[in-house]
């Protein structure tokens, strides 16, 4: 950038001294003839080809000035652009008075209706590096020219810069990121050389309609030392889109952004701004606001200390580091937080929809289905690398309570890896791990975890299931999928779960409420008491998963005087159940009981006698057998007519309705694993 700066004071100091002596030669001495002087300059001072095409103009006043247009400077070899900089015309004003002491004094360059291309190569070359060019030898040429113009003094140090209506792109290989930054108008200007530069800036970042209103003012400097790469101070404040960015420090090598110490603060309604710059629209998480102290090398390593980051209602601290010359520039974060609060992030498929909408639209779920068939948007795990931790006091989401929060990923190359997640839930220890990889089509995701001692009853009762049901459960999962959304990943998924359940009870009366009545017949034969509870003496499931279909292979509920058993499937791509019910009373005066068929949707599943399995247990009791009258309860959900019906007549005989819920029958096995193992082959393993 040095370099830069100074090649167009060179070209604006040799089009000064091409007028010679101002009242001498103005009228007689053709400007034009200095363009080879001035092109050798140029192409010495670059190491590129110039070439001046427009033609040299002088307006005498008492801002005297002197234009051309059209200038050009060829490009790096290695680029696949011949062309640098183009520009559309250079104005150069300069001081009246100095002149009649034969020196040149530049008061201003305005550079209109450029194209500037900044590149980088994959080997991290800029195509602003001149090495190849020769400093003193282009310093020589300025100043032959103006012995030749009449003796002037000339020096290419420029006190303020005007840019205006130029389009600069910035290429950078490296990290593969490709910046368009339109100027309307820059300013850079210092009364002198030991004071700092004032920047103002007015433009636009990005492209059509994704382009951002980009505006910058402050000060850097001193414009020497910026020029000489000596230590400066920066202090700078970025407007883009709703964003608001402010920089205040100093620089110990300004031109490689190197040892810099600077106080970093933003903010913004959202994170909008980033689109120009990632080539896409990032999720819309809410407000933000960002302070931290930077430290380091911008083309090696910064530092990040004391950070400190707000997004709607969360509150995070942390340090880490960032590296901005990979590809994708890798962070480093630890953060720590008392509360953190996901609703806001659970909430994201809302907010994308359109407010007329019903609910099911808005959140990208088909009216009828559990599972988003939207499109997942995994555009952040592709911004950034690197390693990630985070520590919460308390988790909160939706109506869950999690306290306190450990979690440990990685991300690269679009791949989230969630090496540690651990928590608590109402005193039950929950561990975890996964894998979400957006880097391929479509996106592939791995959990595992499990979850010891949960509290069933309070969860169910906190998300406002049911109060029905207590117990302590056991589970754990592991599972496979790919898909480009919820929906596909469940339909795809692999993989098995397991539940254990030890002593508990439940409301006898959910069991109507939870089927519509149809199991009228079990809740009859559960023994609940006055208090209407059952006993629970363990319950067990082991499901494996295969292509999206889930099997209940088998599923028990032990109460102390039926055995209720659960299978089929619930294929989860179809978001259909097929189950079986089948309760199997323990008292010898109730040796039969009516199987329920689940089917249907999972929003809205019917519940229908097995007819079949009822006929052939009504068949095991002909020949005198007393019905229990709890078993005529359960035929009556089965709409067998009363009239002319032998089995329906009130044989006389008496049955237990249950006992207390702390009670238990005699014989029943004290530890919950040897009772499901021993009712788990009674009814599976024939």
């Amino acid at each position: 950038m040095r370099r830069f700066l100074w090649i167009v004071g060179v070209i604006a100091g040799l089009l000064v001294v091409s007028i010679g002596g101002l009242a001498v030669y103005i009228t007689t001495f053709d400007l034009n003839r200095l363009k080879p002087r001035i092109t050798e300059a140029i192409e010495k001072a670059t190491g590129r080809t110039a070439e001046l095409n427009g033609e040299i103009s002088f307006t005498p006043s008492l801002v005297p000035t002197v234009s051309i247009a059209s200038v050009t400077l060829s490009n790096a070899s290695w680029s696949k652009q011949p062309t640098m900089l183009q520009i559309g015309s250079l104005e150069v004003t300069f001081s009246l008075m100095p002149l009649l002491h034969k020196e040149v004094q530049i008061d201003s360059v305005v550079l209109d209706g450029g194209i500037i291309r900044v590149e980088t190569n994959k080997a991290g070359k800029s195509n602003l590096d001149f090495s190849t060019g020769d400093k003193q030898a282009a310093k020589q040429s300025l100043q032959q020219a103006g012995n030749e113009s009449g003796g002037f003094q000339v020096s290419p140090d420029i006190r303020e810069v005007s840019v205006t209506d130029t389009h600069i792109v910035v290429d950078n290989q490296v990290t593969g990121r490709s910046i368009d930054l339109t100027i309307d108008k820059l300013t850079l200007g210092a009364d002198a050389d030991d004071e700092p530069l004032d920047i103002d800036l007015a433009g636009k970042l990005g492209q059509g309609s994704a382009a951002l209103d980009l505006s910058a003012e402050g000060s850097a400097g001193p414009l020497a030392a910026l020029l000489d790469d000596q230590p400066a101070s920066v202090d700078l404040t970025v407007k883009l889109g709703n964003s608001k960015t402010s920089l205040k420090g100093t620089l110990a090598k300004p031109l490689s952004m190197a040892g810099l110490k600077l106080s970093l603060a933003a903010s913004a309604d959202d994170f909008s701004a980033l689109a120009p710059v990632i080539g896409s629209v990032p999720p819309d998480l809410g407000a933000y606001k960002l302070s931290a102290d930077l430290a380091g090398d911008l083309a090696k390593k910064i530092d990040i200390s004391n950070l400190a980051l707000t997004l709607g209602d969360n509150s995070l601290k942390g340090s880490g580091s960032l590296e901005a010359q990979t590809m994708p520039a890798r962070v480093n974060l630890a953060l720590t937080t008392d509360t953190l609060t996901l609703d806001p992030f659970l909430d994201l498929g809302d907010k994308g929809a359109n407010s007329g909408g019903t609910d099911a639209a808005k959140s990208g779920t088909p009216v009828g289905k559990v599972f988003p068939t939207s499109p997942l948007d995994l555009t952040a795990l592709r911004l950034v690398d690197g390693n990630f931790s985070l520590k919460a006091g308390k988790l909160i989401a939706r109506k869950l309570t999690a306290e306190p929060l450990d979690v440990a990923a990685t991300l690269s190359g679009g791949k989230l890896t969630i090496s540690k997640l651990s928590t608590s839930i109402y005193g039950a220890a929950i561990t975890g791990n996964g894998t979400v990889d957006g880097h391929t089509s479509p996106a592939a995701v791995a959990l595992a975890g499990d979850a010891k001692h949960v509290d069933l009853g309070r969860l169910l009762k906190e998300l406002k299931v049911t109060d029905k049901l207590e117990g302590t459960v056991d589970t754990s999962f592991d599972v496979k999928g790919r898909g480009a959304s919820v929906h596909d990943i469940m339909a795809s998924l692999n993989g098995n779960g397991s539940l254990l359940m030890g002593k508990g009870k439940l409301q006898t009366s959910a069991l109507d409420e939870w089927v519509g009545g149809a199991t009228t017949m079990l809740s009859s034969l559960l023994p609940g008491s006055s208090n209407g509870y059952t006993v629970i003496q363990c319950a067990a499931a082991q499901i494996p998963i295969n292509k999206g279909i889930a099997e209940l292979k088998p599923a028990a509920i032990d109460t102390t005087n039926v055995l209720i058993g659960v299978t089929g499937t619930i294929d989860l791509g179809k978001e259909q159940l097929d189950l079986q019910i089948d309760p199997r009373p323990k008292s010898t005066t109730l040796t039969t009981a009516v199987p329920i068929n689940v089917t249907g949707p999972l929003t809205k599943p019917s519940f229908r006698p097995d007819t079949t399995a009822t006929i052939k247990r009504l068949g095991g009791l002909l020949g005198g057998a007393a019905f229990p009258p709890a078993l005529l309860l359960g035929l009556g959900d089965l709409g067998a007519g009363s009239d002319g019906q032998p089995c329906m007549q009130d044989s006389g005989s008496s049955s237990s309705s249950g006992t207390d819920s702390g009670s238990s029958t005699s014989g029943s096995s004290s530890n919950p694993v040897d009772a499901i193992g021993g009712a788990l082959k009674g009814l599976f393993g024939n």
